[in-house]
């Protein structure tokens, strides 16, 4: 090949890396700022807590009072789903959609009583952390 050859061949392969590259800056999703994570400085203090809670998103302020420690969720999460320690991950999950279910029974009922459905609400989000507690670490 002869010099200029080379030289279409380098500068089409240039250009075409330029126009592929702002290709991909024009249809690539731009996130919004306020979802990255600020630099924390390494004077600022940890703010997580000292006691780990697993907490959900509560419905209202009543229901905030049914979040359990971590400590608690590890003692009693076979309790809480009704299941033996040694479950498999099928049992957990079965008592998992039927605890829920039971629940919803209760919450959806237009006969139950605004405290039945309280408590019901209370015992979902119990179910549901103990759930996520143990789902991890039996997969």
């Amino acid at each position: 090949m002869r010099t200029f050859d080379w030289i279409v061949v380098v500068g089409a392969g240039i250009a075409g890396w330029l126009l592929v590259s702002w290709l991909f800056a024009r249809t690539k999703p731009q996130e919004p700022s306020e979802s990255r994570p600020e630099p924390r400085s390494e004077r600022e203090p940890d703010a997580r807590p000292h006691a780990p809670m697993l907490r959900l998103p509560a419905p209202d302020a009543e229901s905030a009072s049914s979040e359990l420690s971590l400590d608690e969720i590890g003692r009693g999460w076979h309790s809480i789903l009704g299941v033996p320690e040694g479950a498999s991950v099928a049992e957990i999950e079965r008592a998992y959609h039927s605890k829920l279910a039971d629940c919803d029974r209760t919450r959806f009922s237009p006969d139950a009583s605004a405290e039945a459905k309280r408590r019901a609400e209370e015992q979902r989000s119990r179910v549901s952390q103990a759930f996520e507690f143990i789902r991890p670490l039996r997969q």
